[in-house]
Formats: structure tokens, C-alpha cells, sequence
């Protein structure tokens, strides 16, 4: 259900009608985790297809960080691999042929400056797949693509307006190690639309939960769950899936055990980016998850047995991924997320850390 995004799918069908003219452009989903970028790629896919428009899809990971041209691989190798002899000679038709060595498929190195032939000749791939007819290159988790492909994206970029080529990218505002640079270069570019995709509201929560619970919510409840999940339709989801397997009705009663749900997906995402961060950054989490949002920079310093330098610089990084709230004291950016790191730890680590963090507040409780 895409609720709430009435002037998202208003932007994308006017990039989609825009494509199918011959004008092409740029249109990026920006949002944090779970926001719904996914959805509305998903969304441009079936539309795109009704209208006659070609799409190709890549999906960026870490591992296409370190890969020269991964997500444009991604894009166009197995398409033009798979392509039969003639389809093949029109699409590497002219300077096109120079993105063979780039896609894996000619062992020959273009003389000169190879990166610029390659940019050019992979600009004048896409393009000569749009010349069969209107196409979308779609790609989710920009924010972890190659430097290579995203300079390829930022120097097709002003050439897309004479064609009906159009490019939709995925994004999070903030992430350790993207290539941001460019990333921004892609936003500011005059033929770009930025959707930024704000969390649902409380009366959205609402219809969802009536939904998935197939029941009358209470006010309470509703109120509650939009709390728990801070509007963030891929925590609503989880909760509420969580919520229905265990036969929980949306009553003012319930809503007091909320935190208690859905946290075993959320534990997981929580996992993944603890692991891209390391182990700093997953100890200053706990620490806070066991302080509560009054816990400051010096105790958590205490608790981590670190230093205030290396506290602050871990804090940044948890912000940058959306597992802490931006501009506020030290707090997670969910309560379930904190509830998702409290419960990931041991029962004797949780027990080890509240007397530490007691004797810090209270020396006396010792």
C-alpha cells in the first residue's frame, strides 16, 4: 500500500510522460531505511511497463563499491551478452563499441584515455537502447554503488534531455562511504527531480493497521504504534506482522507492549549496519540503549571505556545510518530500534552494563 505519496507518484508520472516524450532526466527517492524507496521503484516498473517503457534494473551493494563499473555491469552485460548477432552490432553500433572492454565482453583495451572511453561508451550504449524505444535505468541503493558507474551516471547526466532515456536512482541523505560528491552532483543536476520521502502520519499508520489486523483500531493503539515505528513504513510492517502472527487485537491494552514486538527484523537490519560500522560504534549503541535518553557523552565514554573523541566520531557514524535521530541528545532514531539493540545483547552483558551505568549516576549505589 502506498499511502501518503500522492506527490511522489504525481513526480514519477511526469518523469515517466517526460521519457516517453523524448525528454529524458534524472529522478532520485532519497530517504532513510525502510522509508519506501523500494516500493515506489517498484511502482515505476509497473507503470513504465503499461506505458510502453523499457526498464532495466540494478541494485548497488557493498561489494560493487570496491568493482570497477559494477552497477553499469549490472545494467547492461548480460543484456548485451544474451543479445543475438544483429541486435548486438546495433547496440555497439559507432563509439558504443568502446564499452565492450568495460563490460567484460572484448578483451581489447581502448587506446588513450580508457575511462573516458568508457564513459562515452557506455553513455552511447544506453542511448542507442533508448533509440528502440523509451527506457528507465533503475537503481536502488545508489548510496553503495561504484565510483566509476556513478561517474558514468553523472556524465550522462546533461546529455539526457534530446533523449527518451530517463535515470531513477535510490538513496539514503547520509552513509559512511558513499561517494557522496557525486551523488550530489547527480541531485543538482538541472534535468533532476529529488523526492525526499517523509515517514507516514498517524492516521496512515492507522489504515495500515486496520489492514494487516482486519479489526477496529483503538485511538490508543494507533497512537502508539505510529510512536513504536516513528511513521517508518518498513517498521510498521514488521510490528504489525508481528502483531497478526501472534493474534494481538488493536486495543488501548496492547498498546502498552508494543516495543515488545517486531524486533527480530528490525534486529537484523540493526546487525547488518553494526557490522559495517564496527565494534565502537555497536558498543556506544548498547551503552546508550542501557542509559536511556538522558545518557551523555562522558558516561557513555565511561561504559565504552573509551574516549570522548572516539564516542562523538562513532555518533556521527550512527546518525549517517540511521540508527540514532539527528540534532537531538543521544537517542535512537526508533524505539524499537533501541528495544532491537537492548534485546540483541546477553542477559549478563545487560545486567553488567545497568550496574555500571547505576554506579556512574549514583556512586553511592555501589
Amino acid at each position: 500500500m502506498l499511502l501518503e505519496r500522492d506527490n511522489e507518484l504525481s513526480a514519477m508520472n511526469r518523469f515517466l510522460d517526460d521519457v516517453r516524450g523524448g525528454e529524458g532526466g534524472i529522478l532520485v527517492l532519497e530517504g532513510p531505511p525502510g522509508i519506501g524507496k523500494t516500493a515506489l521503484l517498484d511502482a515505476i516498473d509497473d507503470r513504465a511497463s503499461q506505458g510502453g517503457i523499457e526498464v532495466i534494473h540494478a541494485r548497488a551493494s557493498q561489494l560493487d563499491r570496491g568493482f570497477s563499473f559494477g552497477v553499469a555491469r549490472q545494467l547492461f552485460e548480460r543484456l548485451v551478452r544474451d543479445a543475438g548477432t544483429e541486435e548486438r552490432e546495433v547496440l555497439l553500433r559507432g563509439v558504443a563499441r568502446d564499452a565492450m572492454s568495460t563490460l567484460g565482453i572484448s578483451g581489447d583495451r581502448a587506446d588513450g584515455d580508457a575511462e573516458m572511453r568508457s564513459l562515452h561508451g557506455l553513455y552511447w550504449l544506453a542511448a542507442n537502447l533508448a533509440g528502440r524505444g523509451p527506457l528507465v535505468l533503475c537503481i536502488d541503493d545508489a548510496h553503495w554503488a561504484d565510483r566509476s558507474s556513478l561517474r558514468w551516471l553523472l556524465y550522462t547526466a546533461p546529455r539526457l534531455r534530446s533523449l527518451p532515456l530517463g535515470i531513477v536512482i535510490a538513496t539514503r541523505p547520509t552513509e559512511p562511504g558513499a561517494e557522496q560528491d557525486l551523488l550530489d552532483g547527480l541531485m543538482l543536476d538541472d534535468s533532476a527531480t529529488v523526492v525526499d520521502l517523509q515517514p507516514l502520519s498517524s492516521a496512515a499508520v492507522g489504515a495500515l493497521i486496520e489492514t494487516y489486523l482486519s479489526a477496529i483500531t483503538a485511538p490508543e493503539f494507533e497512537a502508539a504504534c505510529h510512536h513504536s515505528t516513528g511513521g517508518n513504513p518498513l517498521l510498521v510492517r514488521e510490528l504489525l506482522r508481528q502483531l497478526r502472527a501472534e493474534g494481538a487485537p488493536p486495543t488501548a491494552e496492547q498498546a502498552n507492549r508494543l516495543e515488545s514486538f517486531g524486533l527480530e527484523t528490525v534486529a537484523r537490519n540493526v546487525r547488518r549496519r553494526f557490522h559495517r560500522l564496527g565494534g565502537r560504534a555497536e558498543a556506544v549503541a548498547r551503552a546508550v540503549a542501557v542509559l536511556g535518553d538522558r545518557a551523555t557523552v562522558i558516561e557513555v565514554a565511561s561504559l565504552c571505556d573509551c574516549d570522548e573523541m572516539e564516542v562523538r566520531a562513532a555518533v556521527v557514524d550512527l546518525v549517517a545510518t540511521d540508527l540514532f535521530a539527528a540534532n537531538t541528545s543521544l537517542a535512537f532514531v526508533h524505539p524499537l530500534v533501541r528495544a532491537a539493540v537492548y534485546e540483541e545483547m546477553a542477559a549478563v552483558q545487560r545486567q553488567a552494563l545497568h550496574h555500571r551505568a547505576a554506579t556512574l549516576r549514583d556512586p553511592t549505589s555501589d
